[in-house]
C-alpha cells in the first residue's frame, strides 16, 4: 500500500486538522528534542448532531519503527480534545524499542490511558531524542460494518524547544542507585537509555533508561575493568588488568577475548567504528581491531598509557604516560600508520 498525503476520510473539514495545525513547541528534557504529534480518531458515532463527523466506526493505529542502531526509550502522552474547550491530557508514559523493532499504539491503549470508553479524538504525542518512523493508519466503517475508507499518514518530527542540560539549584546532580559497592572506573553509552559502566573485580552494570542492573561476566573477580567503549549497544568492548584480555558484549552476553601485544594489561579503549577500534596498555602498547582480529601497532613510546585513546574528529588520538614527566600523543590520519610525538609535561623537569 502506498503512503499518500492525508486528505480526508469524509467530506468535513475536521480530519484535515493533522496537516494544518502545528502545535506550539513545548519544553522537554534535553534528550527528548524531537516530537511527533499524531491525530487519533477512535470509536463509534451514531448521532451526527453531537459530533462534526459522519455516523460510523472509526479506528486509529499508530505504527512506530526504530531505525537507529541503538535501543531507545521514548515517551508518549495523549491529549483528548473537546468541542470548544481543551480536553484531558494523560501523564507521560514510556515505550521501548530495540534496533529495527516496531510497535503500534491503537485505540485500546489510548482509551486505557485516558480512562474513557466512548468516542474520542485528539493527539498522541511522542517525544524522542532520536528520529523514529511514525505512520498513522486510519480506517472507518459505515453503518454496515465494512471498511469504507482507509488512509495512511507518515508523520514528520518537529524540534521542540529544549532546555539547557546543565545542573542548577532546581536541577542539581544527584547520586544514582547502582547495584555494586565497589569502584567503577569507566562509563560509556550510545544513548541515555543504554549505558554501561565497568570497574573493580570485573563488574559491569547497565542502565536501560530507568534503572541500573548488574550484568554477569566471565571476568567476575578475576581482574579490574578500567574502560569501556562500543560502536553500538550490541558491540561493546571493556579493558582490564592484569592479563592480555578484553571483554566483549554482543547485546546478549559478555565474553573474554584474548589478545597479544598489550604488555600484560589493557587500560583504555575507543574507536571510530566497529572495524576501527584502538586499545592501549602498559609500556606504550597499542593494539588495533579491524573488525576481524586484533594486531599490535608501534607507538614509538614505552610510557604506560592509562588515559586511553580519545576520539578527535575522525582520528583517534592517544595520550600516554599518566604520571610521567613526558607525554606521547599518537594520531592516525588516512593511512593505517600511527604518527607519535613526545613532549614534556607542564611542570616537568
Amino acid at each position: 500500500m502506498d503512503l499518500v498525503p492525508f486528505t480526508s476520510m469524509r467530506r468535513t473539514p475536521f480530519l484535515w486538522i493533522p496537516l494544518l495545525v502545528v502545535l506550539a513547541p513545548r519544553t522537554l528534557v534535553a534528550q527528548d528534542s524531537l516530537e511527533y504529534a499524531v491525530k487519533f480518531v477512535c470509536g463509534k458515532v451514531g448521532l451526527p448532531s453531537l459530533f462534526s463527523i459522519a455516523p460510523g466506526s472509526y479506528f486509529t493505529d499508530i505504527n512506530i519503527h526504530n531505525p537507529n542502531r541503538d535501543s531507545l526509550v521514548f515517551r508518549v502522552k495523549y491529549a483528548k480534545d473537546s468541542i470548544g474547550i481543551g480536553g484531558p491530557i494523560s501523564p507521560w508514559g514510556k515505550l521501548f524499542l530495540r534496533y529495527d523493532q516496531a510497535l503500534n499504539v491503537n485505540c485500546q491503549m489510548i482509551r486505557k490511558s485516558l480512562h474513557t470508553g466512548a468516542f474520542m479524538e485528539g493527539y498522541a504525542v511522542f517525544a524522542s531524542r532520536l528520529p523514529l518512523d511514525v505512520v498513522g493508519v486510519y480506517t472507518a466503517a459505515g453503518v454496515g460494518g465494512l471498511v469504507s475508507t482507509e488512509q495512511i499518514v507518515r508523520v514528520a518530527a518537529r524540534v521542540s524547544t529544549v532546555a539547557a542540560c546543565v545542573p542548577s539549584p532546581a536541577q542539581p546532580w544527584l547520586p544514582d542507585a547502582v547495584p555494586v559497592t565497589s569502584a567503577l572506573h569507566g562509563v560509556w553509552g550510545p544513548n541515555a537509555s543504554d549505558i554501561f559502566a565497568v570497574g573493580f573485580a570485573g563488574r559491569t552494570v547497565h542502565y536501560n533508561g530507568t534503572a541500573w542492573a548488574l550484568q554477569p561476566t566471565p571476568a567476575g573477580g578475576l581482574f579490574t575493568l578500567s574502560d569501556v567503549w562500543g560502536s553500538s549497544g550490541t558491540d561493546v568492548w571493556a579493558t582490564g588488568a592484569p592479563g592480555d584480555t578484553l571483554l566483549h558484549y554482543n547485546g546478549t552476553s559478555w565474553s573474554i577475548v584474548t589478545v597479544s601485544g598489550t604488555h600484560g594489561s589493557t587500560m583504555g579503549v575507543s574507536g571510530n567504528h566497529n572495524y576501527d577500534v584502538f586499545v592501549v596498555g602498559n609500556g606504550g602498547a597499542i593494539i588495533h581491531y579491524d573488525g576481524t582480529s586484533w594486531s599490535p601497532q608501534t607507538s614509538g613510546t614505552t610510557n604506560d598509557d592509562r588515559s586511553g585513546p580519545r576520539r578527535r574528529a575522525a582520528r583517534p588520538t592517544i595520550s600516554t604516560g599518566s604520571g610521567a614527566s613526558r607525554a606521547t600523543t599518537c594520531s592516525r590520519s588516512a593511512s593505517p600508520a600511527l604518527s607519535c610525538t613526545t613532549t614534556a609535561r607542564r611542570g616537568a623537569r
